[in-house]
This record gives C-alpha cells, sequence and structure tokens, in this order.
C-alpha cells in the first residue's frame, strides 16, 4: 500500500496524467506489475486511460488485468502497434479486447522469464459465462522472441484456429526454443462461430475483417526466414523486415526487426570506425550514429550517457562518467563508486521502496547512485509489523559522497534534526534517466492536510550547495510550510531539458513552500550572483559576484597562497614553486620565489 505521503504527491502530479508526456509523441512506458492491481478497479482503469491514450508505441510490457465492468470503453488501446516487452492479459471480464492495431510484440523483457503473450484467467468467478470471448488483434503478424499461452478463458473463442508458426519469429524461435500453448481450457470450438469464408488461414473473429494475415507460411522457400508479401520468390521482404513489406528493400519494411536508420532498416547502427584497406588502420566512419532504443541518432539524448556506440542509462562496470555525458574506463584513482538505487530491478534495492534503515548502508561511500533515491515516512517512524526499526538521522551520512544520481530524488519526509538538504551538499547533477510519473526528477513534498502529520516542517532551505544540472525532468516543490529560498535559485539554469506537464512553467512547479513570515525578508548571502542560493550563507551560492575560495564566496581573494582567476571568479593556488605570493598560474607567475630544491 502506498504511504500517505506518496499517495498525495501521486495526487498532486497527476490529475490527468499522459504517460507520452516525457517521451516522443505517440510513445508510452509500459508497466511491470505483473498480475498484481490496484483494489480500486476504477482507479485502475483510470489510470490504463491515462498511460495508453494516444499511445503507439509501448516501451516496456502492456499488462492489462483487473477490466472487469462488461460497459468499459477499451477504444484508447486502438491505437497501439507494438510492445517492445510482452502483454499479459489476465483477470479480465470484458468481453473484447481491441488491439486492432497491434502489428508486433517484440518481448525484449518477458513475463516469469520466458512469455511474451500471457492470455489467462479471462471470467468472472461468479459467472463464468461473463468474460473474455475474443481478441481482436487482426494486425499482429510478428512476436520476435518468447512463449505463447493462451488458456483459462472459457468464453474465449478462435485461438485454435490462428497459426502460430506464421506469427513467432523462426530466427529467434530456433535459437530460444519458444513455443506457443492454445490450452483446452478455453471455449470448445465446436461452441464457436466460424471463420469467414474469405479467410486462408485463421482469424481473430467473425467478419472478412478478422482475417489472420499470413506473412511467412505460403512464402517461397527461397525467402529463408524472410517474410513475404506473396507467394513469389519476387515478393520476398529484406531479411531486416518485421511484420512484412511493401517491397523488396530495408526500406519498405513495415517495421525494422533490429534499428531503423534514417528509414532503413539494419542489423545495427553504423559504427565510429571503419576499415580503409588502402591504409591498412581503421579510419572514422563519417556516416556513424549511437544506438537509441531501436533508432540510430546522430546524438544521445541529454539524460543519457555515451557508452561506446550506445545511449545507455549507466555505465558498464568498469567505466565512469567523465562529467561530460560519456562513459570512460576506470582509474583506480579517479573511478566513483556505484551503487543501485531504489528499485532498480538487477540491483539489492529491487525490492525497495525507500531507503531505510535494513539498507542505508548499500549507499556508504557510493558517489553515483545507479537509479533513483526515495525517502518516505516508513523511514524515519520505522514498522512495528515487519520489525524495521527508525532510520536514525547520523545513519543519513552514507549520502555524504553521493555525486550523481541517475534517476530521480523524492524526499516526502526527513529527519527532525535536519533543517535542509545539506547531506547532498556534493550532490552535482541528477540526470533523470527515469523521472517520476515520467515527469520529474526531483519531488520534494510534505503533507497536505492542515493538521499534518508533518514530516518537512522543519526544512528551512535546501542546502544543494553543488547541485547544478538536471540534464531531463522537472522539479516539484510543495507544502514545506517553512522553506525559503526556493524561490531565490534560478532554476533555468539548472534544469536543462524538461518535460511539458500542465501547471509546471518551464519544468517547475513550486506550490504553498515558506508560508512563515521570515520568508518575506529571506535573501541571499550579498556575495551571490543574479543566479541566487541553495540557503543562507556565502556557501549556498549557485555562482560567486567575485571569488570561489574553498566552496565559499568571498569579496576578494587571501593575499597568500592564492591568485585572483578574474576569468574563472576562482581564487586559485599558487604554484608550488612561489613562496606563497603569485599573481597568476605557472612557476613564472611568482611575486617571491621558494628556493629549488636539487
Amino acid at each position: 500500500m502506498l504511504s500517505k505521503n506518496l499517495f498525495l504527491v501521486f495526487v498532486l502530479l497527476c490529475p490527468a496524467l499522459s504517460m507520452a508526456s516525457a517521451l516522443k509523441p505517440g510513445t508510452c512506458l509500459g508497466t511491470n506489475s505483473g498480475l498484481s492491481m490496484s483494489v480500486d478497479r476504477l482507479l485502475h482503469y483510470g489510470r490504463l486511460h491515462r498511460r495508453y491514450r494516444n499511445c503507439r508505441l509501448v516501451r516496456g510490457n502492456l499488462e492489462l488485468t483487473g477490466l472487469e465492468a462488461s460497459t468499459l470503453d477499451l477504444s484508447f488501446l486502438q491505437d497501439i502497434e507494438e510492445v517492445t516487452g510482452y502483454v499479459i492479459i489476465a483477470l479480465n471480464h470484458v468481453g473484447t479486447i481491441p488491439l486492432k492495431n497491434l502489428k508486433i510484440i517484440r518481448g525484449r523483457e518477458l513475463y516469469k522469464g520466458k512469455y511474451s503473450l500471457f492470455v489467462q484467467y479471462n471470467y468472472n468467478n461468479k459467472d463464468p459465462s461473463d468474460g473474455l470471448n475474443k481478441l481482436l488483434f487482426n494486425s499482429l503478424t510478428e512476436i520476435v522472441r518468447g512463449n505463447v499461452v493462451i488458456d483459462h478463458n472459457p468464453q474465449l473463442c478462435f485461438m485454435d484456429t490462428i497459426h502460430w508458426n506464421d506469427i513467432l519469429n523462426p530466427g529467434q524461435r530456433r535459437i530460444g526454443d519458444w513455443v506457443y500453448q492454445i490450452g483446452t481450457r478455453n471455449k470448445e470450438p465446436s461452441q464457436c462461430a466460424r471463420c469467414h469464408d474469405s479467410c486462408v488461414a485463421g482469424c481473430w473473429a467473425e467478419g472478412s475483417e478478422m482475417c489472420q494475415q499470413l506473412t511467412l507460411e505460403h512464402c517461397s522457400s527461397e525467402c529463408g526466414d524472410a517474410r513475404c508479401r506473396g507467394t513469389t520468390r519476387d515478393d520476398c521482404c529484406d531479411s531486416e523486415c518485421a511484420v512484412g513489406c511493401s517491397g523488396p528493400t530495408a526500406r519498405d519494411c513495415t517495421v525494422c526487426l533490429h534499428v531503423n536508420n534514417s528509414g532503413s532498416c539494419e542489423f545495427a547502427c553504423p559504427p565510429e570506425f571503419i576499415y580503409d584497406p588502402q591504409a591498412f588502420r581503421n579510419v572514422p566512419n563519417p556516416a556513424f550514429k549511437y544506438h537509441y532504443f531501436d533508432q540510430c541518432v546522430d546524438n544521445c539524448p541529454s539524460n543519457l550517457l555515451i557508452d561506446g556506440n550506445g545511449c545507455v542509462k549507466s555505465c558498464r562496470v568498469g567505466f565512469h562518467n567523465n562529467g561530460e555525458q560519456k562513459c570512460v574506463p576506470c582509474k583506480k584513482e579517479v573511478c566513483d563508486k556505484e551503487c543501485f538505487g531504489v528499485g532498480q530491478a538487477d540491483g539489492p534495492l529491487a525490492d525497495a521502496r525507500t531507503v531505510d534503515s535494513s539498507n542505508v548502508h548499500h549507499f556508504t561511500g557510493c558517489t553515483t547512485v545507479k537509479g533513483n533515491l526515495v525517502f518516505e515516512s516508513i523511514a524515519f517512524d520505522g514498522d512495528p509489523h515487519t520489525g524495521l526499526l527508525p532510520m536514525d538521522a547520523s545513519q543519513l551520512t552514507a549520502f555524504k559522497d553521493v555525486k550523481t544520481i541517475t534517476g530521480y530524488l523524492q524526499i516526502v519526509a526527513w529527519p527532525k534534526e535536519f533543517s535542509d538538504f545539506s547531506i547532498f551538499k556534493r550532490l552535482e547533477t541528477i540526470e533523470g534517466a527515469d523521472l517520476y510519473r515520467d515527469i520529474a526528477a526531483v519531488i520534494i513534498q510534505d503533507n497536505t492536510h492542515p493538521l499534518g502529520p508533518f514530516y518537512l516542517d522543519q526544512i528551512t532551505s535546501l542546502g544543494f550547495e553543488s547541485l547544478r544540472a538536471i540534464n531531463y525532468g522537472n522539479v516539484y516543490i510543495g507544502y514545506c510550510q517553512n522553506l525559503c529560498y526556493e524561490q531565490l535559485v534560478n532554476w533555468t539554469s539548472i534544469i536543462r531539458h524538461h518535460t511539458e506537464y500542465r501547471g509546471f512553467d518551464n519544468g517547475l512547479l513550486l506550490r504553498k513552500n515558506g508560508e512563515s513570515t521570515k520568508c518575506n525578508t529571506t535573501t541571499c548571502d550579498p556575495e551571490c550572483d543574479s543566479n541566487g542560493c541553495w540557503g543562507p550563507g556565502p556557501d549556498q551560492c549557485l555562482q560567486c559576484s567575485h571569488y570561489l575560495y574553498q566552496g565559499s564566496c568571498l569579496e576578494s581573494c587571501p593575499k597568500s597562497g592564492v591568485y585572483a582567476d578574474h576569468n574563472e571568479k576562482k581564487c586559485e593556488p599558487c604554484h608550488p614553486f612561489c613562496d606563497g605570493l603569485c599573481f597568476g598560474k605557472g612557476p613564472f607567475k611568482c611575486i617571491t620565489a621558494a628556493h629549488l630544491r636539487h
């Protein structure tokens, strides 16, 4: 069950959430809930509707469960053409699932590690005659990888008529030994209507428009594993085509099997270097492009890193971000210590919903958090039912070295001993590779109820003194009644790329903070420039009016040991040859020189 604070954040950020808002138009993010769902079926339906409305490409998994009322309007599913993960249709009472335009299920992620299409238990326990009777999949022509199981649907017809061998990708099927299972506990075929007389194979329902479209079984043998648009060898599609084609070339594919390179389907994107046989060496490839999902692109999105020729969320083992969004080999003296955030599927906190006393030790010494950091009230209250002890404020020192969060930072509770979030004073970058509700990279919110309980009423400033970049995503800070200074931050200089969403202005939404009268007179330190500050004092400036020295802004540099770099607005150390006095960089800018050692 969601904590009260987390639920309030959901209500405020998602009154009419479009999951495609943070992605390319027509693209939405799938889910990883399996067969679990909200107890409130109306709320569950509303979330599905908001997520998949106007969605053509589902990045991830399409999970349709708990659709029980026979009057539900599922027409919002009709635009979906492609699912990159798996499809689950289970525990529904509705009569039809109208995925009429779904062409391909890629199966890059499989349900239970093996299923790309899972259709089971779609009936009403109280009345088994009430349940799924038709899968309107009349455009489905390819399942790239994964098993198919369709069973325990006592009203479902026509599945036994489908030529599943035509749908399953033949090459991948041999490699993975993928199979289909159409169980005997669907409706007895003799009790179902027949396919239309015009159907040369099977059908998904009655009517000529519901005939299965064959693109494999009737192909010429010379096509090999490639699909086709007719029965002759001239009708063969290119081997890089999925689903089908309108002509013989790689530019005629209906969908690309691997990657799309400016309209041409290819096995891989053009490499960075190509071999020059005359020079006997590798030379830069002028056609080089990066891999980004199934596209070849000239540049990676700002919230991702460059690792070789790919756009990635985090660097592979042995590599780290060089500060310019590029993964480079680690050196022992400079390589960051990386650790997995909350809820990351491949990390030790995959099942955690918040940082707490049982897992905070995982972040000790960590400089890069791969994923998200979440702080809920249960972390500081503890949970007597599970034996979870309250997290002590001192345990948060585990985060003192964090410089980068690749996902998002969410804070809805904090220790009463701390008046800011300065435990993150070394945090420089939030990359936003993952966003909260696909909108926000930073979410800080207290209770909206006038009587509390309040978990952030002690917060008077933010204290993120090193934070200079939010590469992707929005910032939401709300209902922190004693928080000042957040209005003084030049967020435009920090939020590099925001998502368009109602209520946010250039990626920023500040709501009902600083209602204390003392905030009316809050100002930054005089040594801060117009970019503002994170809190009181010269060490909280985003930029200095004059000079930066050892983390604080000064009107002038100390007279000994450093010189003033006017261009960088910094006090830089003198060269070791100088006897504490210099007027610039290097050994020739000493005012007095120390004795040379031989």
